[in-house]
């Protein structure tokens, strides 16, 4: 009996026009990121990044708008929960002296997912030298 309902709802929705788009759950808690390559600052030992208004939105108003990340590799990758327009990125040697400042927009792709659920985008910046 339960396979004759089965098939009876089976068919009845194969004959429905409007599909409904199933997401993935975790399409959900992808967080943006913000990638600065910093390939032609060797000393760099780490990055700040700043957002107006806000990188990490808070709660009661204790937002943060400034993130710092060490340097591997040449990169400094950060995850925001906002998706700023404009960023300034300040790179610290070990000393934390400042090597050098950049202001950009951000240029936002996405890396996966799709246009009906979403998906994780990335923006990247490039630290001129």
């Amino acid at each position: 009996m339960r396979v004759v309902v089965a098939v009876a709802v089976l068919l009845a929705l194969a004959g429905c026009e409007d599909e409904a788009t199933v997401c993935p759950a975790s399409a959900a808690v992808v967080l943006p990121n913000v990638v600065v390559q910093l390939e032609r600052w060797p000393a760099a030992d780490s990055a700040v990044l700043q957002c107006a208004p806000a990188c990490v939105p808070g709660l009661a108003g204790d937002d943060r708008t400034e993130l710092t990340v060490p340097v591997v590799d040449g990169v400094a990758g950060f995850d925001v929960f906002a998706s700023p327009a404009t960023v300034a990125v300040t790179v610290l040697a070990a000393d934390g002296t400042e090597l050098t400042r950049l202001e950009t927009e951000l240029d936002w792709a996405r890396v996966g997912g799709s246009e009906e659920c979403g998906g994780p985008v990335v923006a990247t910046v490039d630290v001129p030298g």
